[in-house]
């Protein structure tokens, strides 16, 4: 037995001049050198999970590429599990790629891949690296500098094999596959068309900018269909120097770059300017919860029976949700206004800029009654006056209660207790009754089952809550707003 890994898999081997055979693993990503039968040693440890390829030049120096995926799932059987084979590891989706160089024993990444794992690697008669990717089908080398370049960009989606020998350069690609020969670099009929690009929205476009060397002629067309069709414009007037597009508005952009007047030009980072058009963001709900205060902290809504009565606050908090399509910084204003008026007034201080989408909002100085809110959303921060755009949406009813309710009647007949309650706006939605001296707090329901209204009357027997004896007991009575009436009676 040569070699014996902890992996899985071993899923490329390459057999060197010297006789010594080069390995990778599928699992941990290693790349292991065997010197005899049972003599092996780690070349390089990847971070990644497995080594896709191996190519060995002339002068000794190995090149491989590893991949990345970021997890996938392997096919099991019935309730046990199966050992995933070379081609069940295949990802589905792009993963992580890096090209490694080790030369006289010295480990070097020449080039690494964040969008697309790498299926194939093969040298030419010269050394150079040909590398395959798993998405989009491209053919890159790199050079001693790490200057990358783009051989291929062939229709079919994965690059599955390099064959190059004898000057010849096949490539085969799959899904669907095909078989391509590569007859030069650059030249007259060189000519890079880049994927269609997504603005988001329907934009117009300016200046292109990018770096290179030597001339080259730069189109672009745009539409408003993911692939282009009939309905896209006609490729543009070329560039050969940085300057503005004459292309029409739309939604998606393609660039074409020729290199027919210098076939040793290069072409690089290429840098497109546009703005889209300016889509409204609109409110979708407009929500109001008022606020009380428990344990050193505000929370929403009234808590259920038992422990200490928490005190209510005068700030009630105002949500609202938006859709913002362009993603435009917002700036927010609130108004307020009773339900039986028509003057809406400011809930924000002078000058105050909101960008939040909720508000606390304070509560103490208004009348009590019954409210509306108005929030309007508007783009002014990022766009001149002519382009800005709003949108108001109005809440349901707001409760401002800031009041607590009262006993208009309470007594303790040996162990009956008869109460009635009053609010100012209503309803009562809590009635309980604990022992003086503890914070076991028993609920208590009104004669009527149902807390639904700003009076209601109570008739219990709370024997089974007071034992014999005299007792103080403590009675307490909330409305909907968290405001509490408390009371002490003396049971005998």
């Amino acid at each position: 037995m040569h070699l014996d890994v902890e992996d899985p898999h071993v899923v490329s081997l390459a057999l060197a001049a010297d006789g010594k055979l080069y390995a990778g693993s599928s699992g941990k990503a290693k790349l292991y050198r065997v010197d005899a039968p049972g003599r092996a040693a780690i070349v390089h440890d990847f971070d990644g999970d497995d080594v896709a390829g191996i190519a060995l030049a002339k002068d000794g120096t190995v090149w491989a590429i590893a991949n990345k995926y970021g997890g996938f799932s392997l096919p099991g059987r019935g309730g046990g599990s199966q050992l995933p084979t070379p081609q069940s590891t295949r990802p589905s989706k792009a993963g992580e790629g890096v090209l490694l160089r080790v030369k006289n024993g010295v480990p070097e990444e020449m080039l690494t891949s964040k969008k697309a794992h790498l299926t194939a690697l093969a040298l030419d008669d010269d050394g150079r690296p040909y590398v395959g990717t798993g998405t989009e089908g491209r053919v890159l080398t790199v050079d001693d500098d790490h200057f990358e370049r783009l051989l291929a960009d062939v229709d079919e989606r994965q690059i599955e094999g390099l064959v190059l020998r004898g000057g010849r350069r096949l490539v085969i690609g799959s899904d669907p596959v095909v078989v391509r020969e590569l007859r030069g670099e650059g030249g007259p009929e060189a000519v890079w068309t880049s994927k269609v690009l997504d603005a988001g929205l329907p934009a117009t476009f300016g200046a292109l900018q990018w770096r290179g060397g030597g001339t080259v002629e730069v189109e672009a067309r745009t539409g408003n269909t993911q692939e282009p069709d009939a309905t896209w414009s006609a490729w543009s007037p070329a560039l050969t120097a940085a300057g503005k597009l004459k292309v029409d508005k739309g939604r998606y952009v393609q660039l074409r770059a020729r290199f027919a007047r210098d076939p040793k030009a290069s072409l690089r980072d290429l840098k497109l300017h546009f703005v889209t058009d300016n889509a409204r963001a609109y409110l979708t709900n407009v929500t109001a919860d008022s606020r009380v205060q428990k344990s050193g902290r505000l929370q929403v809504g009234l808590a259920g029976s038992g422990g200490k009565a928490p005190k209510p606050s005068t700030q009630v908090n105002l949500k609202w949700e938006i859709e913002n399509p362009d993603k435009d910084d917002l700036r927010y204003r609130v108004w307020y206004r009773l339900d039986d008026q028509s003057t809406w007034r400011d809930a924000l201080k002078p000058g105050e800029i909101l960008t939040k989408t909720d508000l606390d909002w304070d509560t103490t100085s208004l009348p009590e009654g019954l409210y509306r809110v108005r929030v309007e959303a508007t783009d002014e921060l990022v766009n001149p006056p002519d382009r800005v755009t709003r949108h108001t949406l109005e809440s349901g009813l707001v409760l401002v209660d800031n009041t607590a309710p009262r006993f208009q009647s309470i007594a303790l007949d040996g162990r009956r207790l008869k109460a009635e309650v009053q609010d100012g706006l209503g309803p009562v939605v809590r009635f309980e009754l604990a022992l003086a001296g503890t914070d076991d707090w028993r609920p208590l329901f009104p004669t009527d089952s149902v807390f639904d209204d700003a009076t209601e009357r109570f008739d219990a027997d709370v024997s089974a809550l007071v034992p014999a004896g005299s007792r103080i007991v403590g009675v307490r009575a909330y409305d909907a707003a968290g405001n509490v009436v408390t009371k002490e009676l003396e049971a005998k």
